[in-house]
């Protein structure tokens, strides 16, 4: 144990157990430790004792540390105060030699993170829900992280965030690369017209996805995720879109009920060096007597639908990987008829998978298709399919490669933490 350079801590087991204080003393105080990782565990069961703190200087310096909870207990129920004393205790101790946080959103000490020094940090992951809304703005919480390069936010808001009255001239993370922010977003932050140059990835999505909200893990969890807005989203996305050279974006919002307006036209402008694209995109929410509704719930077929955005996403000729929720609409009766639910999913999602890879560019690879948890045992889940091309590249075939869970990655809402 003297020589381990990395822990990891974990219990799949959805009771309350917590690893005592001394054993994390132990633990912190291997001289070569560089890596502890605590998954599904309480970091600390009850309230430290004057006796049981500690001096920094018996932690180990370590580069990483990661502690995530998922369903041992409920978000109502987080954060114990044992765990926010024990973790600012442990980050006050490190902040100097971090390189890697994360943290669940429900037990990260926010009012610590703003107060210590960060000097070598460069990765901070957020993900689930608070207890109590976070109403400050990222880039003021955060601006003691100078040299952050990966920033993920991966967490459920209900409001935006106040941006500040008045914001500093510098961006807080001029090496930034990757960034992840929840929606709702406020619209007139300052902070989107001043991205770096550096930045390559972009996501601006809601926590869990509005595609989620009859997800059972959701439910479970008494969470509501709001449809996203097309004019706020538009409104952010033009403004952050001027100065960053992205290679990743993704995107979830809802297109307006006016016919010819999307947000696609303005990606493809605006991201030309596109190589990864998510796209969560929802049908109009038409009122009974919008004139332009037409049928109840007129909507196009599948393979149509997917034609469409397909031609507007043909300029990305960079474009490796589409990852796309396109609300094509179930049939009504695919969720009880075994049949068409396995022609869905045998017939349908191919044939809308073919018709995307024959319009897009041949640098594209991979597509992976969203499945709603009506499909499938309660469960959302991607549909990843590769493309097989000719001579020609051009796009002779789609071969579904496997599923892929939408939990941990997708969803980072408490309760449903897989690890």
């Amino acid at each position: 144990m003297p020589h381990w350079s990395s822990i990891t801590i974990k219990k799949n087991m959805c009771h309350r157990h917590g690893v005592p204080w001394t054993a994390l003393q132990t633990i912190l105080s291997v001289p070569a430790l560089r890596r502890l990782r605590v998954h599904e565990i309480l970091f600390a069961p009850h309230r430290l004792t004057p006796s049981e703190f500690f001096s920094p200087a018996s932690i180990a310096p370590l580069t990483s540390f990661t502690y995530t909870l998922g369903n041992v207990l409920a978000s109502k129920n987080l954060p114990a105060p044992s765990e926010l004393e024990a973790l600012s205790a442990v980050l006050e101790a490190v902040c100097g030699t971090l390189e890697y946080l994360e943290l669940t959103a429900a037990s990260a000490p926010l009012d610590t993170l703003e107060r210590l020094r960060w000097p070598r940090l460069r990765t901070l992951k957020l993900s689930g829900c608070r207890p109590q809304p976070q109403l400050r703005s990222y880039d003021s919480l955060f601006s003691n992280m100078p040299h952050l390069r990966f920033l993920a936010l991966k967490i459920h808001v209900k409001e935006p965030p106040v941006p500040p009255a008045s914001a500093p001239e510098e961006f807080p993370w001029p090496e930034l690369e990757h960034l992840f922010l929840p929606l709702p977003l406020p619209e007139n932050d300052p902070m989107y017209s001043r991205l770096p140059s550096s930045l390559h990835t972009l996501s601006l999505l809601s926590y869990p996805h509005y595609a989620q909200r009859h997800d059972s893990h959701v439910g479970h969890c008494d969470i509501t995720p709001p449809r996203p807005t097309f004019e706020a989203l538009e409104t952010i996305l033009r403004r952050c879109l001027t100065s960053a050279q992205l290679t990743r974006l993704e995107i979830e919002y809802a297109v307006p009920s006016r016919p010819g307006e999307d947000l696609l036209g303005l990606v493809v402008n605006a991201c030309p060096l596109l190589e990864e694209l998510k796209l969560l995109r929802y049908r109009p929410d038409l009122e009974p007597d919008d004139p332009c509704r037409g049928p109840i719930r007129a909507w196009k077929p599948p393979h149509e639908l997917a034609a469409d955005i397909a031609r507007q996403l043909a300029p990305l000729t960079r474009l490796r990987t589409l990852r796309a929720h396109l609300d094509y609409g179930p049939p009504s009766d695919l969720s009880i008829v075994p049949l068409a639910r396995k022609n869905f999913l045998a017939v349908t999602l191919p044939a809308v998978a073919l018709v995307v890879a024959q319009t897009v560019p041949p640098a594209l690879e991979s597509i992976a298709l969203w499945v709603s948890s009506w499909t499938f045992k309660d469960r959302c889940l991607w549909a990843v399919f590769r493309i097989e091309r000719g001579v020609d590249r051009l796009a002779v075939a789609v071969r579904r490669v496997g599923f892929e869970f939408a939990d941990s990655s997708e969803l980072c809402y408490p309760g449903s933490w897989v690890g």
